[in-house]
């Protein structure tokens, strides 16, 4: 059956918008799962849809494989940000 991934978290600290850490889909029989927005890998099925690495540096999800022995994908690494006040 599969479902979507699950959204992630946006955050200004950068200066400008970006959501990260999405989840990732999960593998499904026929259906098309998409992962979770903020980088999250989309899920694959047993229709030939293979499932997708989650995007770099987001902390996301991989999309997880279909009910025909397909494997899941990859999630990503997080980054750090370290923001302080310069005088």
């Amino acid at each position: 059956m599969g479902v979507n991934g699950g959204n992630g978290v946006a955050s200004s600290i950068t200066g400008s918008p970006i959501t990260r850490a999405g989840g990732g889909a999960a593998g499904s029989d026929s259906a098309t799962r998409t992962g979770g927005l903020g980088g999250g890998g989309n899920g694959g099925n047993n229709s030939g849809v293979n499932p997708t690495n989650a995007t770099i540096n987001t902390g996301s999800g991989g999309g997880g494989g279909g009910n025909n022995g397909m494997d899941g994908t990859a999630g990503a690494s997080g980054v750090v940000i370290i923001r302080y006040k310069f005088q």
